[in-house]
């Protein structure tokens, strides 16, 4: 989209390389947040809807190395904490299958999104479509961690 935009390879780098440096100082300090301020469900769908218009905010509203780099700092905290929820939703014996399950599934979606960012270039057309899609998948995000939230409420006590 940079460079589609007249940017050029060298400087396209360079904001990518700033968002990814900040991206890599920023996650640590956001996971310390979560622990210390704690309502992690919170700070994940704020963390998720907030980055989710960031990147939406790159291709209108020019200035494109702030917004990536408001893109780095608004995602910092979720990581951590949404590492921190399938401890505390499946059982100990069942950790290692859950976390095995989770990453099969993460790497997919990533490997899937891609393509399908392609996918949506290539119907919609303009360089501004995939970062349009990464915000979609964003919010879809937040609504994913808000369905979570309503699946692991407290249920209602069986009667003996």
């Amino acid at each position: 989209m940079l460079i589609a935009n007249g940017a050029s390879v060298a400087h396209a780098g360079a904001v990518v390389s700033l968002t990814l440096w900040v991206t890599i100082v920023s996650i640590p300090i956001g996971g310390q947040i979560v622990d210390r301020v704690g309502h992690a469900d919170y700070i994940i769908v704020f963390g998720a809807v907030a980055t989710a218009l960031c990147i939406g905010a790159l291709p209108g509203f020019g200035a494109p190395a702030f917004w990536c780099v408001m893109v780095a700092l608004a995602i910092a905290p979720s990581p951590g904490a949404i590492m921190a929820l399938l401890p505390r939703a499946v059982r100990p014996e069942s950790l290692a299958t859950a976390f095995g399950t989770f990453y099969s599934v993460y790497y997919a979606v990533v490997a899937l999104a891609q393509p399908a960012a392609g996918l949506v270039r290539d119907r919609v057309g303009g360089a501004d479509s995939p970062i349009v899609f990464a915000a979609v998948l964003m919010g879809v995000t937040a609504v994913a961690h808000l369905v979570f939230v309503a699946m692991r409420a407290p249920r209602m006590p069986e009667r003996a």
